[in-house]
């Protein structure tokens, strides 16, 4: 059986184009699960029930690519999923088939790529950091303190007032500041 999905993010856009290319494929329109929510949502009610409606030898169907998975993380967890359960996946728009062995190869190869490309840029990204820290460079959140607040850290760390009393008398919501400006004077940032 065909299985299609369909989402749109806003409210200014509408499902006739997917449903119209669903359709043409030949997916019955009962067997559409549409949602309108953004790609960026964890929790994608229609997707789950059309994931839990599919059983062996089925096959999803999206119109594209970016209408069904939020990320790469999250795209390879669903092909897993799909191969699990044993159902087959097409994309449309991409042309990826997965009940030909050409479409599963084209897809494996277009997650290996972008896997590859996000590696990449993880392993560029711990180098730079790497070489910031290395020149001396502070990371993370620079210190809110103004040059008074520090002031009075410094008196009431003295007197031994805890970092929530110091906080609170200082107008500061979280005691993390403190606790980084302290860090920072006793050379461990």
């Amino acid at each position: 059986m065909l299985i299609g999905y369909i989402r749109i993010s806003t409210v200014f856009q509408t499902f006739d184009v997917q449903e119209s290319s669903l359709l043409k494929y030949g997916v019955d329109k009962r067997n559409i699960y549409q949602e309108q929510i953004s790609g960026s949502a964890k929790k994608r009610p229609e997707l789950e029930k059309a994931l839990d409606f599919l059983i062996k030898g089925d096959t999803f169907v999206v119109t594209k690519l970016d209408r069904l998975a939020r990320s790469l993380e999250h795209l390879i967890k669903l092909f897993n999923f799909f191969k699990e359960r044993e159902v087959d996946f097409i994309s449309l728009t991409e042309k990826i088939d997965t009940t030909t062995a050409t479409g599963k190869m084209h897809f494996h190869m277009a997650a290996a790529f972008c896997e590859f490309e996000r590696n990449l840029i993880s392993e560029r990204t711990r180098e730079g950091l790497a070489i910031a820290k290395k020149n001396g460079r502070l990371l993370g959140r620079q210190t809110i303190l103004t040059h008074e607040q520090k002031e009075l850290v410094d008196r009431f760390v003295q007197l031994g007032k805890s970092k929530a009393v110091i906080a609170r008398y200082i107008g500061l919501k979280s005691r993390t500041p403190i606790y980084n400006y302290i860090n920072k004077r006793a050379g461990y940032k």
